[in-house]
């Protein structure tokens, strides 16, 4: 089979019944139909209410929610983030977003659509069901399918065994897969990832006085992370060529600009992901994490994951990983292994693109629990093993 064959390029225009992908991450939402390249959307993760003063609902142009960036732009409207760890908390929230993907953002009735729906590789059978519950009772979808990020990332890359080491907003995970099959008594994850390097970046600027407290938004840090900062190939170089170095960063706060100094923090920040205890950080660095994990393994699947590691996440991107990532995993893997970390510069969506082109495929719906076999049976059939 042709793993990355696009099954609905010839009929681009019958989007009455390609299915629709969905991936609820922690930090960031994304959806869009099958055989596309990239998400038709993605947006935050966020779900806003119009606050109560004085017995009033206060919002803006009388909305009663606000989904992703919209939720952001006014303090009167309170926040949440029914996607936590990875893990879906809120329901209700989330299925009001789930409503504006299918009829607002694709302009679509999803009782004409099958839905993949992208999940944590730790997600639970209690939150599949209530999942599937929701897409078959109440948008009374045809056929239903949840598939692990980290399978469908090695997916959209045409491979069939690796070791997915996915960065993303709550945690940085290691998922082996060997033939298709995730080896799920070797996962793993570890709790640092984008929402504590952003505090931890934070830290920094404050530490070194950068002037931080007139620009210390989280919009503000993101920034700065993902087009300055960078991972030291050599830390202790680095430090040596490029510690005393400094550039002025200028930001739009409201109508004024403001500028800053950056300097050695701009590498310092990732350097907790390869030595957190540096920074006080009680945990593993990932490339022990990595080859722990690999070579807990049996022995025969070993040399196809150390040559197959794929790196995805946005945490990834910071310029530099990948590079890092290898030349740390060689210091500590033995030498008849040869160690190869695939760094796709998509790799934000990766998980996603391989769900497009899973749902894609010319037997995808025969893979789908449909709804007249959930009438038959229940949310049980969620909780069977071969699942």
């Amino acid at each position: 089979m042709d793993l990355t064959k696009n099954f609905y390029k010839e009929n681009e225009t019958d989007i009455e019944r390609r299915p629709i992908v969905i991936e609820n991450g922690t930090a960031t939402t994304r959806a869009g139909f099958a055989g596309e390249e990239i998400p038709k959307v993605h947006f935050s993760t966020v779900i806003g209410k119009p606050r109560r003063t004085g017995g009033c609902m206060i919002g803006i142009g009388g909305k009663s929610s606000y989904i992703g960036e919209e939720a952001k732009k006014s303090s009167r409207i309170s926040i949440n983030y029914p996607v936590r760890n990875g893990i879906i908390s809120n329901y209700t929230d989330l299925e009001q977003i789930w409503f504006d993907i299918f009829y607002n953002e694709l302009g679509v009735d999803p009782e004409h659509h099958s839905v993949l729906f992208v999940e944590s590789p730790f997600n639970i059978d209690s939150s599949r069901a209530q999942t599937a519950q929701i897409m078959f009772e109440r948008f009374l979808v045809p056929n239903f399918l949840t598939k692990n990020s980290a399978f469908l990332a090695l997916f959209s890359i045409g491979k069939k065994s690796g070791f997915v080491v996915d960065s993303g907003e709550s945690f940085t995970s290691f998922v082996p897969i060997f033939n298709e099959k995730i080896l799920t008594h070797n996962l793993s994850k570890v709790g640092f990832a984008g929402k504590k390097l952003n505090g931890h970046f934070s830290q920094l600027l404050t530490k070194k006085k950068r002037n931080f407290r007139l620009l210390a938004s989280k919009e503000s840090i993101i920034n700065i992370k993902e087009n300055d900062c960078y991972v030291a190939f050599d830390y202790e170089e680095e430090m040596q060529i490029n510690s005393k170095m400094k550039f002025m960063k200028k930001f739009l706060v409201g109508n004024k600009e403001y500028s800053f100094k950056l300097g050695s923090e701009l590498f310092e920040m990732s350097e907790v992901f390869f030595d957190p205890k540096m920074q006080k950080f009680h945990q593993s660095t990932i490339q022990k994490c990595a080859c722990d994990i690999i070579l807990d393994c049996e022995e025969k699947v070993q040399k196809e994951l150390f040559s197959n590691i794929l790196l995805i996440g946005g945490s990834s991107l910071i310029r530099g990983f990948d590079e890092r990532l290898q030349k740390e995993i060689c210091k500590i893997a033995d030498d008849n292994f040869e160690v190869n970390v695939i760094a796709p510069s998509e790799r934000k969506h990766l998980a996603w693109i391989g769900g497009s082109k899973f749902a894609s495929i010319p037997d995808f719906e025969k893979n789908c629990i449909s709804r007249e076999e959930y009438l038959e049976k229940g949310e049980q059939i969620f909780y069977q093993e071969d699942y």
